[in-house]
């Protein structure tokens, strides 16, 4: 951006829906885009990002039909392994080795493979072992069963997740 012009650059910007995070709580997610991108506030870092909308919560923060975001700092130790565990969510039938640095820019890549696709994910709050510090865990796995928690469901959720798991691991790159 310059003084000049307000929207130099603009094509290089990230566009978020701003900083809804999940919250603790059991979640059934509809995903809606993947992506990733640069910090703009620290230089080399770099974030993996999902953006959803909730089918389902036990979160007393938020209902169905609020969208959340899910980010990941990519220079930390445990990122990969979280993003391996919403990986392995989304196709039941991969296994570890299916999920490779190829398929993870394709799925954040223009096609968006995962628009629509459904997930769960039980969020909580953890205490690290290094420095005390609590932080928020997540527990992804494919969507099961009908919606048995807190909320009661205003949304035919299980048409949902079995429309978006009927063809899902025919349309993502692994």
């Amino acid at each position: 951006m310059s003084a000049a012009d307000p929207f130099a650059g603009i094509e290089n910007s990230h566009v978020s829906t701003g900083g809804r995070y999940i919250t603790p709580g059991r979640y059934r997610l509809s995903l809606e885009q993947m992506t990733m991108f640069d910090s703009a506030k620290r230089p080399g870092v770099q974030y993996f990002c999902v953006e959803a909308t909730i089918v389902n919560t036990t979160s007393p923060d938020y209902n169905e039909g609020d969208r959340v975001t899910w980010l990941q700092d990519l220079t930390r130790q445990a990122a990969q392994g979280n993003i391996l565990g919403l990986m392995l969510a989304l196709n039941p039938k991969a296994t570890k080795k299916d999920i490779t640095s190829e398929v993870m820019h394709e799925m954040v890549g223009p096609k968006n493979p995962a628009n629509g696709m459904v997930v769960d994910v039980n969020a909580y709050r953890a205490v690290a072992q290094t420095s005390g510090r609590e932080y928020t865990r997540f527990s992804w796995s494919p969507p099961s069963g009908e919606w048995t928690f807190e909320k009661q469901p205003t949304v035919d959720h299980q048409a949902i997740a079995d429309s978006a798991s009927a063809d899902s691991s025919e349309e993502i790159p692994f």
